[in-house]
């Protein structure tokens, strides 16, 4: 594997490409580009509605199961300006909390999460063989 030079002088080790010319990509999927329904969900701070000025949204998506099939379901927490937080020039931005999961940072909802181990458990359903 060679190394290439930068224009300020450290050296980067080239990476090339894989045979078939693409690269696997990286990171989280992006929910939003899947055609799915959609529902939304607004989560405020109660706390913090009526005293502080709301600034917008902070989105997620995650995969939920709704009869008959998929849903996207986004969860946009609402993003506060506290003032009174702190005593520094610079006002804190504070988030609403999500709600308890039972597995944290992950694509699946509780809904879809019940409604897959149903179909293995239940209906003895091999993962292979459920469908997206």
């Amino acid at each position: 594997m060679g190394q290439r030079t930068r224009v300020d002088g450290h050296l980067e080790p080239q990476i090339s490409d894989p045979p078939g010319g693409k690269r696997k990509p990286t990171g989280r999927r992006e929910l939003r580009e899947a055609d799915l329904p959609a529902e939304r969900i607004e989560l405020t701070d109660p706390l913090l509605e009526g005293s502080a000025p709301r600034m917008g949204w902070e989105e997620s998506c995650q995969l939920a199961w709704r009869r008959p099939s998929h849903v996207r379901m986004a969860i946009a927490r609402a993003k506060y300006r506290d003032a009174g937080a702190a005593d520094t020039a610079e006002p804190a931005i504070v988030t609403a909390p999500l709600p308890p999961q039972i597995l944290p940072r992950a694509l699946a909802t509780p809904s879809l999460q019940a409604h897959i181990l149903g179909d293995k458990l239940c209906d003895g359903l091999p993962f292979h063989r459920q469908e997206c």
